[in-house]
This record gives C-alpha cells, structure tokens and sequence, in this order.
C-alpha cells in the first residue's frame, strides 16, 4: 500500500507537460517552407519551455522566457514568414525556427 500511494502521487508533482500535436511534413505545395511541429499545453497552468529542445530529424532549442500559456501552442516551423503565409496563424501561436527539416520517410522525434 505505501508504494501505491507514492505512485498515485508523483504524476502530480511532474507538473505540466507538453504534448506534440501535429506533425507536417511533405506539405502538398513542395515549393512552399511550410513544415512544422506543433506542441499543445493541454494542462491549466503555463509551461515554463525555457532551454526545451526538440531532437530527432528536425531540431530545435526554444528560446529562454518561452512559456507556453493553458491551452497554447507553440510552433517549431521550417519558415515563419511562408507558415503564416499559409495558415494565417493568430498573434497568440509562438513559432521557434527549426534547424534541420522532417525527413519523410519517418524519423523519432523527442521533445527534451
């Protein structure tokens, strides 16, 4: 019973955590700079991203002071200009540059 407890407990003090979303990649457009991975909060407290990377295929490092609101997004984009070209995201929607592109034919990608 003690162990059980202790288990039942440390979910909650892990906090928040992000989940990837959307993964897009091979955009329809090949001419368009349009991939992205999209992280979602689902919890109802801000996530504090500040250092996250991403690795894998693609590979980015979020920018210290990101923090990503309750039920916010955060985009990792191969070009923010051509995305919200696009996709017209809203002001609220961050977008972080990716550093290398989403391979397609599959690849693990890690959020760290």
């Amino acid at each position: 019973m003690r162990y059980g407890r202790l288990l039942f407990l440390i979910p909650s003090l892990l906090g928040a955590a992000p989940v990837i979303n959307e993964i897009h990649f091979a955009p329809d457009d090949q001419t368009t700079l349009t991939e992205f991975i999209e992280i979602y909060n689902p919890d109802s407290v801000a996530i504090n991203l500040s250092g996250w990377t991403l690795a894998g295929g693609a590979s980015a490092t979020i920018p210290n002071g990101t923090f990503l609101l309750s039920g916010g997004y955060l985009l990792i984009a191969e070009n923010e200009s051509a995305l919200n070209n696009s996709f017209s995201l809203p002001a609220s929607v961050t977008v972080v540059p990716m550093t290398n592109l989403l391979s397609n034919e599959g690849e693990t990608i890690r959020l760290m």
